[in-house]
């Protein structure tokens, strides 16, 4: 049981609260951890859950980490372990998001003109993760139509 214990691994959200600027509208952020987690994960297993509120007129939403991507797709990225040692891969999404098209894409996007929407960070692929600290921040903005 004591091994057990030591393996547990602490998954560390940036707990941010960010106000992003996006086309002249300002985006709230809020970001939740799921807690501590096992060395395994699970492809798709929830490491936290945000939401993101447009409280001005818009067209979408607009979700993206300020990590490195993963073979420059736009909805997946690599977190590193607070000491640089480790490696944790994530991806962005949830019902309605769908990854960034183009070239230089970062992130996801969902369309709707409600208030607010939550999106998910999840395990991208099976892991198993070393036991560290994994900090990451996450940005987003209000899509508006372009005039």
């Amino acid at each position: 049981m004591n091994g057990s214990i030591r393996k547990m691994m602490r998954v560390t959200c940036g707990m941010l609260l960010m106000v992003m600027s996006g086309v002249s509208q300002s985006a709230e952020l809020t970001l939740e951890s799921h807690g501590s987690r096992g060395g395994q994960l699970r492809d798709g297993e929830k490491l936290a859950t945000g939401r993101i509120i447009c409280r001005e007129a818009h067209t979408g939403f607009h979700v993206w980490m300020n990590e490195r991507q993963v073979d420059g797709r736009a909805e997946r990225y690599v977190v590193q372990s607070k000491d640089g040692r480790h490696e944790l891969r994530v991806r962005t999404g949830g019902d309605g998001w769908s990854p960034v098209k183009g070239e230089g894409g970062k992130g996801v996007s969902r369309p709707g003109q409600e208030e607010q929407v939550f999106f998910d960070v999840m395990a991208d692929g099976n892991q198993d993760i070393a036991p560290g600290e994994y900090r990451f921040s996450v940005g987003g903005a209000c899509v508006v139509p372009q005039e």
